[in-house]
C-alpha cells in the first residue's frame, strides 16, 4: 500500500504523458487538510472522485465572482 510505503505524504501519481497532453489525469492522495489557490485552466477541465473524506468547492464565474 502507498501509504505504508510512503508514510502520511502527500502522493501524486502522473498518469498523462507529458505537460503538454490534452488530458492530465493524476490520482492524488491527500493526507492533510489543504486549501488551494482558485485556478483556471484555459482549454482543459478538471475533476475530483473523492474516496474518503470530504471537499468543499467555490465556483467562480469569468470575473472572478462566486
Amino acid at each position: 500500500m502507498l501509504s505504508q510505503k510512503f508514510g502520511r505524504k502527500d502522493i501524486r501519481i502522473c498518469l498523462h504523458n507529458d505537460r503538454d497532453s490534452n488530458l492530465h489525469d493524476m490520482i492524488n492522495l491527500i493526507y492533510k487538510k489543504e486549501e488551494n489557490i482558485p485556478h483556471k485552466h484555459k482549454n482543459k477541465s478538471e475533476s475530483y472522485h473523492i474516496i474518503e473524506g470530504r471537499m468543499i468547492i467555490t465556483i467562480f464565474d469569468d470575473k472572478g465572482n462566486n
